[in-house]
């Protein structure tokens, strides 16, 4: 049947209007969809052309005269049968030694951030991780969904599209836009792959926006339509097996009300120390950047990746009833996220199973350092999604229009002025104040300058997710030797385990030739760490990451398996 849907699509076109020699030319070109229809497929197909547009009965009669030479023609000359290719233990033998050296990495994060930067990207380091996570939930049963969200020109398809370059073709399929119901009719397999979609905006009309939320909720599409049958209109069910992720990329604040609340929203930085960091990286590139023969060697990460893809290995997460217990329950969203960051403590365990223990089931155990990973990713922005933690730079742009609006309100002109920024940034941080109701919007006439008023207060900071501190001391980790002492704390700029190392004037040494490095504007490119305000005392701990991750004195082959003890099989299944 998708043969058929596939030959329906094709000449779909094909009407009481269409010119001759187009009609003879999609035919033409539709003739190899004819030929693998079914007999029962073949009438149904013929019907539905005679349905839609009265074509001489001399060229539907040399139609099927040329389907039935054709197949005739293939019986006595079958074309030769494709490769089937090497085994999926033929195949695991070839990956494994490429994807050593990365497996056996403490943190596949820092060697992604690495990769990126020789890869021409600048920045956007935390958004970059967070995708290769998502990317890899594509072999679970419930992939992360995201949103990547930023002004034009901001590098958001930059970042996507460099990010990509990880993993090898088949983990994605990527478009600029579709029709609205391209989704449900496609050829194209999207189990347990990712849809790309650059710009939201090509996800075409309301028709299409159900569709996709569709597959965010399931996963899959299910479709029923009627279509022309040679007995008349019949119903019919277009199923798109999933699991399937979704990516897009858009210039909006929020998208469909249904979907934002399906997606996890990435921000992309818009900040003028970001805006540098481009146009440095750029210049490197014109002015003596890597050689190609210098460029990373990217087979490791895919090779990585099909050897998830081909054994898919269950993850389970002991703690993952104490991380239940310890969420803000005020949050209903959570009941949407809370999935979420677990898939992707799945994902990060199952990165680094080199260094992870398996269960007596032969699956691999996440450890409080998986969660302590992701919670630096995310934490923010599932409290921003829950309107418990407000943009510090909205927060800012709130205090501007309390203090210098007056009953007429105030125009984003005259805040840009007051915060040094250019009008577009300031009317994106206005557009997220006007969302969340932080200010309101005296002017009702369109066309017309705003004039802008402090609306509903702003809530004080709180936390969503509970702190990595709660779990490991919960959990902590066998070897005492992983665990971060106080006393053991670094300078900031040494970097942390989660977090590539800041950039300063000490260790500023990829500074383009001929500008000093105060000139380059080096600021850190991740962010600090979040805390989550529950305690002095764990404000005090969350200052530095304290779990490694890894055993120290062992090292194990790549899923390597290893009893569990007793204590760690108190375990939640997922």
């Amino acid at each position: 049947m998708p043969k058929l849907v596939a030959f329906q699509a094709a000449t779909a076109s094909i009407g009481p209007d269409t010119p001759a020699d187009q009609a003879k030319t999609l035919l033409r070109q539709a003739l190899p969809l004819l030929v693998d229809l079914s007999p029962t497929e073949l009438e149904d197909a013929f019907a539905d052309l005679e349905a839609r547009a009265p074509l001489p009965k001399n060229w539907l009669k040399a139609l099927r005269r040329e389907v039935k030479d054709t197949r005739e023609a293939q019986k006595k000359n079958p074309p030769p049968a494709p490769d089937s290719g090497p085994t999926p233990e033929e195949e695991l033998k070839e990956l494994q030694p490429l994807a050593a050296p990365l497996a056996a990495s403490p943190d596949i994060l820092w060697e992604v951030v690495k990769a990126l930067r020789s890869l021409g990207l600048a920045g956007q380091e935390r958004e970059a991780k967070l995708l290769f996570l998502a990317l890899t939930t594509r072999n679970f049963n419930k992939p992360v969904n995201v949103a990547v969200k930023g002004a034009s020109s901001g590098g958001k398809n930059t970042t996507v599209e460099t990010t990509l370059k990880l993993f090898p073709a088949q983990a994605y399929y990527a478009l600029s836009a579709m029709s609205e119901k391209a989704l449900a009719y496609s050829q194209e397999p999207l189990c347990h792959r990712f849809l790309i979609i650059y710009e939201a905006a090509g996800l075409g009309s309301e028709f299409a926006q159900y569709l996709f939320r569709s597959l965010l909720s399931e996963g899959r599409v299910r479709y029923e339509t009627v279509e022309n049958t040679r007995d008349g209109l019949k119903p019919r069910l277009i199923e798109r097996e999933g699991p399937t992720g979704f990516i897009t990329t858009t210039t909006r604040v929020s998208l469909h009300g249904e979907n934002e609340t399906r997606l996890l929203s990435i921000e992309i930085d818009d900040s003028p120390e970001q805006t540098r960091a481009v146009l440095l990286s750029q210049a490197a590139q014109e002015s003596g950047g890597p050689a190609p023969d210098l460029a990373p060697d990217l087979a490791p990460f895919h090779a990585l990746q099909r050897i998830l893809e081909i054994t898919r290995p269950e993850v389970t997460i002991p703690y993952a009833t104490p991380l239940a217990i310890g969420c803000n329950p005020q949050a209903v969203r959570l009941r949407r996220d809370f999935p979420t960051v677990l898939n992707l403590v799945k994902a990060h365990a199952v990165l680094h199973a080199a260094h992870r223990r398996k269960d007596e089931q032969g699956r691999i155990i996440a450890e409080p350092g998986d969660y302590e990973a992701v919670y630096d990713l995310v934490a923010d922005i599932v409290s921003y999604g829950h309107g418990a933690k407000a943009d510090p730079k909205v927060r800012d742009l709130v205090a501007v229009v309390e203090r210098l609006a007056d009953d007429e309100g105030i125009s984003v002109k005259v805040i840009a002025q007051e915060m040094g920024f250019y009008h577009l940034r300031t009317w994106r941080l206005v557009q997220k104040a006007l969302k969340d109701e932080f200010l309101r919007n005296l002017e009702t006439r369109k066309r017309q300058p705003a004039r802008l008023v402090v609306g509903d207060p702003i809530p004080p900071d709180g936390a969503v997710l509970p702190s990595p501190e709660k779990i490991l001391r919960q959990y902590p980790p066998e070897n005492g030797e992983n665990v971060k002492k106080e006393s053991d704390s670094q300078d900031i700029s040494e970097g942390s385990r989660f977090h590539p190392p800041m950039k300063t004037l000490e260790n500023a040494t990829d500074t383009p030739p001929g500008v000093h490095p105060d000139e380059a504007g080096f600021t850190p490119f991740s962010p600090t760490y979040e805390n989550d305000n529950l305690s002095e005392s764990q404000e005090k701990d969350a200052a530095f990451s304290r779990f490694h991750g890894f055993p120290g004195d062992k090292q194990k082959t790549f899923f390597e398996d290893e009893p569990a003890t007793p204590d760690v099989l108190r375990e939640v299944e997922l």
